[in-house]
């Protein structure tokens, strides 16, 4: 997938690693949110991932409508963590999902210009041209894409799960607008295969400073 697609062999991450990346991409969702997910809250065959209360940052349930892109990634990830309950289990915790920060940290060590002691030699792999990103920053790109095929700003806000900051709008604008939430997440999908396949760049948005 362009940039980032052509650095992560060197980057030599886990593939459930790499797969978090284009989850996080395709989905728009929080980090802690997909490394906490479990399998009992993910219908593949539906297209759907229920966001929990407890999982939300927000403490806001939330349902992403999977594209086929996305269900892809989940599909690969299956095979990997089996039978587990857990999407990322951890592998020296019994029964306990992967170490929230994990997939942040991975990154991290990729873009540093020395390693770090017993971490990760493949230093500056993941650098972009763009500058330092870390995997929340997948999350603007997600929605800045979104926004570049037309969507309206206020549905790219549903699919974030933001929380309405004007008051009277949230009060008294309740409508879910699933629909148009679901053809959102179509057409970021749909890019996105479409990117890979084609080898087109993607540049994270990098947070402000």
């Amino acid at each position: 997938m362009g940039e980032l697609l052509n650095k992560l062999p060197a980057a030599k991450l886990q593939k459930s690693t790499e797969l978090a990346l284009w989850i996080l991409l395709a989905t728009c969702c929080r980090v802690g949110e997909l490394l906490q997910a479990e399998w009992c809250d993910i219908d593949l065959k539906e297209g759907r991932w229920h966001i929990p209360v407890a999982n939300a940052k927000n403490k806001k349930a939330h349902t992403v409508f999977l594209s086929p892109f996305a269900i892809k990634q989940f599909e690969a990830l299956l095979e990997i963590s089996g039978e587990n309950r857990w999407c990322y289990p951890a592998e020296n915790k019994k029964d306990m999902p992967i170490d929230k920060k994990s997939i942040s940290k991975q990154v991290g060590d990729r873009q540093r210009q020395q390693p770090m002691k017993n971490r990760s030699k493949a230093v500056g792999t993941l650098m972009m041209t763009s500058g330092k990103w870390s995997p929340h920053d997948l999350r603007r790109t997600g929605a800045t894409m979104m926004g570049s095929l037309g969507v309206r700003p206020d549905i790219i806000e549903k699919c974030l799960n933001h929380v309405e900051q004007k008051k009277l709008i949230r009060i008294y604008q309740r409508q879910e607008l699933k629909e148009e939430q679901c053809q959102a997440w179509l057409l970021l999908g749909a890019r996105l295969d479409l990117l890979v396949n084609a080898g087109a760049t993607v540049v994270t948005q990098p947070r402000a400073a």
